[in-house]
């Protein structure tokens, strides 16, 4: 399976004591998983999950969000909250 990580996934692993869920995780599932770039300075608008569900959807891949409910409007998308 695929895993594409929204940007809160990776902003848990930079702080001064990273999430352990999302260590573990990305431990676990090395090799499969993938990111969309962009680059916003201020704090993405939900908008932004549209283009990161397509991405998603269209390569088979989970999204990997702390925001699993921004999802939820995408019909058969697979999310997973690593920081939960």
């Amino acid at each position: 399976m695929t895993f594409l990580l929204d940007t809160n996934v990776f902003g848990a692993l930079s702080q001064r004591k990273p999430h352990r869920g999302v260590e573990r995780a990305f431990k676990k599932h090395t090799g499969d998983l993938v990111t969309a770039s962009l680059v916003v300075h201020e704090r993405p608008p939900p908008f932004l999950d549209g283009p990161i569900a397509a991405v998603a959807a269209v390569n088979g891949a989970t999204v990997v969000s702390g925001n699993a409910a921004h999802f939820e409007p995408f019909e058969g998308l697979r999310v997973e909250n690593w920081l939960g």
